[in-house]
């Protein structure tokens, strides 16, 4: 696998706000993140690790360069939503 990517569950892990909730002690104010969506440009590999199974990774674009052949860009789009926030 390139280095420059990662597996697309690591890629994914990596989308998601962290931490849900952010805090400003000073304003006294607390905001809870519920739901987001992300939709990004990507460039998939496929390889078959040692184990023999293949696994997908994933990247942004990293290269612009016109040829007369150029890579397959696919849309990437999550959406995750909370169905309930825990009361403290």
């Amino acid at each position: 696998m390139d280095d420059a990517f990662l597996t697309l569950s690591e890629m994914l892990a990596g989308l998601a706000p962290s931490p849900a909730e952010f805090r400003d002690v000073e304003g006294q104010t607390r905001t809870y993140v519920s739901a987001f969506e992300i939709e990004s440009a990507i460039e998939l590999q496929v390889v078959r690790s040692d184990r023999g199974g293949l696994e997908i990774a994933a990247a942004p674009p990293l290269y612009r360069v016109d040829t007369s052949l150029r890579p397959a860009y696919h849309t990437l789009r999550c959406v995750a939503c909370s169905s309930e926030l825990d009361d403290e």
